[in-house]
């Protein structure tokens, strides 16, 4: 089977005081909200299955964005700090890959790699100052790819 979740954003306004104007954030940093909201998000999969196996592979992607407020970085060879503003976030995306086997009627299997081609989650403001490391967690793991393992057996 085949398929694709997405969400294209036509709008993200928000306002301060009820008497001031609305500010669209939609596709940059808001330092109102402190985050992002991306124009497009999508999850792209196929999958194929046989009577004991599953194997998918999934595609998640998000648009670039702007960071137009300034905010302050920490260079990672002296240490500085640096405020940066106009930094644009390239589109990203990744590659999951799954296979699941049904070894007996109660007992599976299942193996996962999470961003299997190892790319380098994006920069995400929101998170400079955790122990992200600037990146977001739901996009991706800081530490790259990740292999995930399980066994099931149901009583």
């Amino acid at each position: 089977n085949m398929g694709v979740n997405g969400t294209w954003m036509l709008s993200s306004k928000y306002q301060q005081q009820a008497d001031e104007p609305f500010v669209d954030d939609l596709n940059q940093f808001s330092p109102y909200s402190g985050y992002v909201v991306p124009k497009v998000r999508s999850l792209w999969h196929v999958a194929l299955q046989q009577p004991s196996w599953l194997w998918r592979a999934t595609v998640r992607h998000t648009t670039s964005y702007n960071i137009n407020t300034e905010f302050q970085a920490f260079r990672m060879d002296n240490n500085q700090g640096q405020f940066l503003k106009g930094y644009k976030v390239p589109a990203w995306w990744t590659l999951d890959l799954l296979a699941v086997h049904q070894w007996r009627r109660n007992t599976s299997f299942r193996v996962g790699i999470e961003n299997a081609l190892n790319r380098q989650a994006p920069f995400d403001i929101s998170y400079s100052l955790s122990t992200n490391y600037g990146t977001n967690p739901m996009q991706a793991n800081v530490w790259g790819r990740t292999l995930n393992m399980s066994m099931t057996h149901r009583f």
